[in-house]
């Protein structure tokens, strides 16, 4: 019996120790962020803010969501094999919370700090990709970004 109480002890603690929270751009100072694996932290700069002509419902109806930017520099990847972006390539991207600075108004149980962007504005981001091809027509998302 005591056996099963040490056991069920141990793997509990485990598991507590395996829900550390992921280091956000906001967040990320001289360390190195972990990242899920789907997941990467890029530089980039935007291009050009698009229309999105898909959106039926929630706040892309109103506010920019989809932006063609330009990877300046790929700075940590979890383990993506084939979606991996490059410095110097460009690439549509979708932001989960708009483009907008209004974006802490539109979701304010979001804690983050989105201060909007522009065309040109250079920013930090944590880039997630659809794990489904056809998921949000297979678009890297850009989860949490900080303007540079």
């Amino acid at each position: 019996m005591k056996q099963q109480s040490t056991f069920w002890l141990l793997l509990s603690v485990l598991l507590l120790a395996s829900c550390q929270s992921v280091k956000r751009p906001a967040e990320i100072s001289n360390n190195k962020p972990a990242f899920n694996t789907n997941e990467c932290f890029v530089r980039a700069r935007i291009l050009e803010i698009i229309p999105d002509s898909t959106a039926t419902e929630g706040p892309c109806l109103d506010n920019p969501c989809l932006a063609k930017v330009k990877v300046i520099k790929v700075i940590q990847c979890g383990k993506i094999s084939t979606k991996k972006p490059k410095a110097g390539q460009e690439r549509v991207v979708r932001f989960r919370y708009t483009l907008s600075d209004k974006a802490n108004e539109i979701f304010p149980d979001v804690n983050h700090n989105f201060s909007g962007l522009e065309p040109l504005e250079l920013f930090d981001a944590i880039w997630e990709f659809p794990s489904k091809k056809g998921s949000q027509r297979n678009l890297p998302e850009v989860q949490e970004y900080k303007k540079l």
